[in-house]
């Protein structure tokens, strides 16, 4: 079995993004954590941290490798807050403490390597699977991978809000059905550009009335 080290006690949580230059963010005690890469995404690898009050960090790096481990210095770092429902899911696999959670079945198509790790009284667990025939686990990968999807939109916005602003449309169209679909989840996460994206005034007006429904589905009221 692997096991991924993590420090005794991580401090209070940080609740701004950083750069590679900063110190990492710093959460509560570490519950569960979970890494993915794929070298033909982009980004190729990202990762979450999760304390157990649902304060958390999020991870990604543009290289696959050892130099792009969890805690790598060039890892760009963002705050997140999970709900409980979203904690009962990321939590859904820790009921498996064998060392092996990869299926056995041939075949299976590659989607990714993940690492995922949780922290029972202070002793970690850990597994590596491509697919698993656990439910609990592949139940915690997908959540992972749906807060996952909705923090890169989020990037997406931020930087079509910027340089690009005729695709926004497009881009609040797929947030929209990926998050009716649970493709995407934990939106509160991303609100502040969802807010910026409403406000604006110079973005058609289609996707700042969807920014707005997705403001409101959160309880978070647009300011426009």
């Amino acid at each position: 079995m692997k096991v991924l080290v993590l420090g005794a006690v991580l401090s209070a949580i940080i609740v701004v993004p950083c750069t590679a230059q900063d110190a990492p963010l710093k959460i509560g005690p570490t519950v569960v954590r979970f890494d993915f890469q794929r070298a033909e995404l982009s980004p190729p690898r990202w990762g979450f941290e999760v304390a157990e009050d649902g304060q958390g960090r999020y991870y990604e790096n543009t290289t696959v490798g050892p130099a792009s481990a969890p805690d790598a210095p060039e890892n760009r770092w963002q705050s997140v807050h999970i709900s409980a429902a979203t904690m009962a899911l990321l939590k859904a696999g820790s009921a498996r403490h064998g060392d092996r959670c990869e299926t056995a079945a041939k075949n299976i198509a590659q989607t990714g390597k993940k690492t995922l790790s949780y922290w029972h009284d202070d002793v970690p667990w850990t597994c590596e699977f491509n697919y698993s025939d656990d439910e609990g686990v592949m139940k915690t990968a997908n959540a992972f991978q749906a807060m996952a999807e909705t923090i890169q939109m989020g990037e997406k916005l931020a930087r079509d809000h910027r340089f690009d602003r005729l695709s926004l449309d497009a881009d609040m169209q797929i947030l929209e059905e990926s998050v009716k679909a649970g493709r995407a989840i934990e939106v509160e996460n991303i609100a502040a550009v969802l807010q910026s994206v409403a406000d604006d005034e110079h973005v058609i007006d289609r996707a700042r009335r969807r920014a707005s429904r997705l403001l409101q589905d959160v309880g978070v009221s647009a300011s426009q």
